[in-house]
C-alpha cells in the first residue's frame, strides 16, 4: 500500500520511509501539508502519516482540509506530534486525525497504528465496493420496477379500453358501472352486448387472487365471453354463443368450468354472473357461480337478494349452475358487484357487508343510477379511509325505464 509520509525534515521523512518499507508499503514523501494534498488529489492513497509542526500548512491544517474535500474515498490520518497535552489531542480529533504517534516514538509503535490503520483502509475499501456493488444491483433493480411498472400501466389502459362505455341505454336499459381496482391491472371485469334485436347479455366477474397472473385470466375470460369480430363497425356473435346466452345462461357457465377447471393443486377459479334481458317480455334470466348476490332494487326502494345456487369456477369438475328468472318492471334496477364491495374494511376491521349494501342502495333509490354509484364510491371510500383498496370495487347497474 502506499503511505503518505509528511515531514518537513528530510531526516524524520528518510526514517519514516525506512520504517514503512519494513512493513511492506511504499512511502510516498511530501514536505509540507500543501505538497501533500497535491499528492492525495492526485493519487488513489488512503493512509497518510503526518508530522503536527510544520511550514506552509502543518499536519493539523492538513488534516481539517482532507476531511472537508471529497476524494470518492476514506484517507486514515495519523497525526505525529510531540504535543502530549490533553488539550492537544482533543484539537486533533476535532480536525479529524484518526489516530496519534507521540514523540520520541518507538519502530513498534509505529508498527501497531502502521497496521491498524491498514486493515481500517482495507475495510473501508471493501465496504466500499460492496456499496459499489449494491448501488449497481439497486440501479439494475430499479430499472426493472419502472420496467414492470410501465408494463402494468399498459396493462391497465388496454384493460381499459376493453369495458364497455358508461351510462348507456340499450332497448330501454340504462347501464352504467363503477370500476376501481385495487392494483394497476384487476381481476374484475364485465361487458354488456346486444346479442341480437331482443336479446342484451352482460356479465361480472372476479378472478381470484390480485396482481398480473389474475389481470391476465381475466382477459382471456373477457375474450371467451365477448368472441365479438369488428366488420364495418358492426359486432358479430357465433350462433353458438347467441344460443348459450339466450336458452340459458347456466350454459355458457358450465362451459367454461369444463375449459377453466384443472387437476393439479394449484388452480386457480373465478366467480361470475351472467345473464340474459329479453327486451320483448323485460324477463332477465340470470345465473351465478360463486359472486355475491345480485340484488333487484324496485322504484319504491324494495330489495330483492337474488340468492340462487352457485359455486366458483373451476373449482368443482362436475359443478352445477342453474338459471333464475326476474322480471323488470319500470323503474327498477339490477346491482350486481365484486366481493370488494362487501368487504371493504374500515380501520376497525369491520365489512362494509350485505346488511349495509342494502340500507345503501335503500336511501338512494330516488337517485339515478349514475349518482347512485358516484355516492357508493365516496361512501365506500369514507369507510376504508385509505388511498386504495386491498381488493377490486366493481359495480355493474341495470336499470329498466
Amino acid at each position: 500500500m502506499d503511505i503518505l509520509v509528511v515531514d518537513d525534515l528530510k531526516e524524520t521523512r528518510n526514517l519514516l520511509g525506512m520504517l514503512v518499507r519494513k512493513l511492506g508499503h511504499r512511502p510516498i514523501p511530501a514536505e509540507n501539508g500543501v505538497e501533500a494534498f497535491s499528492i492525495l488529489q492526485n493519487s488513489d492513497i488512503s493512509l497518510v502519516l503526518s508530522d503536527w509542526m510544520m511550514p506552509e500548512m502543518d499536519g493539523l491544517n492538513l488534516c481539517k482540509k482532507i476531511r472537508e474535500t471529497h476524494f470518492g474515498r476514506y484517507i486514515y490520518f495519523i497525526m505525529i506530534t510531540a504535543k502530549g497535552q490533553k488539550e492537544d489531542m482533543l484539537q486533533g480529533m476535532e480536525a479529524g486525525a484518526d489516530d496519534f504517534i507521540a514523540k520520541p516514538y518507538l519502530s513498534h509503535e509505529i508498527k501497531v497504528r502502521v497496521d491498524a490503520g491498514v486493515r481500517i483502509v482495507e475495510l473501508e475499501n471493501t465496504l466500499e465496493e460492496k456499496n459499489a456493488a449494491l448501488l449497481q444491483a439497486n440501479e439494475k433493480l430499479e430499472k426493472a420496477y419502472k420496467l414492470i411498472e410501465t408494463d402494468l400501466e399498459t396493462a391497465a389502459a388496454l384493460q381499459h379500453d376493453m369495458l364497455p362505455k358508461a351510462r348507456v341505454t340499450i332497448n330501454g336499459y340504462k347501464f352504467d358501472w363503477l370500476f376501481l381496482p385495487c392494483n394497476y391491472a384487476a381481476g374484475d371485469i364485465f361487458n354488456f352486448f346486444e346479442l341480437d334485436d331482443e336479446h342484451i347479455g352482460f356479465y361480472q366477474l372476479d378472478v381470484a387472487g390480485h396482481g398480473v397472473a389474475s389481470a391476465m385470466l381475466s382477459f382471456t375470460l373477457s375474450k371467451f365471453l365477448s368472441p365479438i369480430a369488428a366488420t364495418d363497425n358492426s359486432r358479430i356473435y357465433t350462433e353458438d354463443f347467441i344460443n348459450s346466452f339466450v336458452e340459458n345462461p347456466s350454459t355458457m357457465l358450465h362451459r367454461l368450468n369444463k375449459r377453466f377447471f384443472k387437476q393439479e393443486d394449484a388452480m386457480q377459479y373465478f366467480t361470475i354472473c351472467c345473464g340474459i334481458i329479453n327486451t320483448s317480455d323485460n324477463v332477465i334470466t340470470l345465473s351465478r357461480g360463486g359472486h355475491p348476490f345480485p340484488m333487484l332494487l324496485n322504484k319504491f326502494g324494495e330489495i330483492q337478494l337474488i340468492d340462487q345456487k352457485g359455486i366458483p369456477i373451476g373449482m368443482l369438475e362436475e359443478a352445477e349452475f342453474r338459471d333464475v328468472k326476474l322480471t323488470m318492471q319500470s323503474g327498477s334496477t339490477l346491482y350486481i358487484y365484486s366481493d370488494g364491495v362487501l368487504e371493504c374494511r374500515n380501520p376497525q376491521n369491520e365489512l362494509f357487508g350485505q346488511a349495509r349494501l342494502i340500507e345503501f342502495l335503500g336511501l338512494h333509490k330516488e337517485d339515478s343510477i349514475s349518482d347512485t354509484l358516484q355516492a357508493l364510491q365516496k361512501a365506500l371510500q369514507q369507510w376504508h379511509q385509505k388511498d386504495e383498496f386491498e381488493d377490486d370495487v366493481t359495480v355493474l347497474a341495470i336499470e329498466k325505464f
